[in-house]
């Protein structure tokens, strides 16, 4: 997921159930993909590792002759790291 840190006066914020960093939760698209919380367009829903790896399926099978195309081809799956 996406998270961040908030300090004030050099004192880490912790918020309630220490989510005061929880940024990947902010909204970006109001009309953006379902995120894990439910809501559409959070910035989690387009950075996250299942995100970027969605994304870089969906371009895999677009471009099958790109190097993630070919290896989704031979049946390794596509993840966030790639």
């Amino acid at each position: 997921g996406v998270g961040a840190g908030i300090v004030v006066d050099g004192v880490v914020l912790r918020g309630f159930a220490g989510g005061a960093g929880e940024i990947g939760h902010l909204p970006v698209l109001d009309d953006g993909p379902l995120c894990s919380c439910g809501n559409h367009g959070c910035l989690e829903a387009f950075v996250s590792g299942p995100a970027l790896a969605r994304e870089g399926r969906a371009r895999a099978e677009a471009d099958p002759g790109s190097g993630l195309g070919r290896a989704l081809a031979a049946g390794r799956d596509v993840t966030g790291a790639h």
